[in-house]
């Protein structure tokens, strides 16, 4: 008896923590999920339970979509899910256009995507935005952890150049 009790109340507690995911949650489950496949199936978890989503959680339903593109193995399956992905990402943006985390969420999905399917416009689009919002802040609207995130990003995967990297470097420090 004692048993089902302690069950049901840590599948009560589970339930509740996932119920109500924030943004901040499906962040670290995000990037958990990027890191470590074993973890998708926590984060689709999280993102399926979203009532009304805002722009930042659609943004992150979008990144579940890419996550299980990246993990199936049946092309088909891979096309809807990049369909998926798109399509709220693209409801992400336009809801809340200057939304960096968004931005970024986009624009690193996309550069990763093989060439093929890869949207250069986007990836374009998303780091004039990023680039933009972080020269011209006087001070983040963001996490630094997630600027300095994105300054990470943009060194390793070097799509940015060294100089907008400076700058970006320069700003963080300010």
């Amino acid at each position: 008896m004692i048993r089902i009790l302690i069950f049901s109340v840590i599948t009560f507690y589970c339930n509740v923590i996932i119920a109500n995911p924030t943004t901040k949650e499906l962040r670290k489950a995000f990037h958990e999920s990027v890191l470590r496949s074993d973890k998708l199936p926590y984060f689709l978890n999280s993102v399926n339970a979203l009532k009304n989503p805002s722009p930042i959680e659609k943004a992150y339903i979008g990144a579940s979509e890419a996550l299980r593109a990246r993990e199936s193995w049946n092309p088909i399956d891979k096309l809807v899910y990049i369909h998926n992905y798109r399509k709220y990402l693209e409801e992400a943006v336009k809801s809340d256009q200057e939304n960096l985390e968004i931005r970024f969420l986009r624009f690193s999905i996309e550069y990763n995507m093989p060439e093929l399917i890869r949207s250069k416009k986007t990836i374009d689009e998303d780091k004039l935005i990023i680039l933009s919002r972080l020269t011209q802040m006087d001070s983040f609207e963001i996490d630094k952890s997630m600027v300095n995130y994105i300054l990470v990003f943009f060194e390793d995967t070097k799509s940015c150049s060294q100089s907008e990297i400076n700058l970006l470097r320069e700003k963080l420090r300010g």
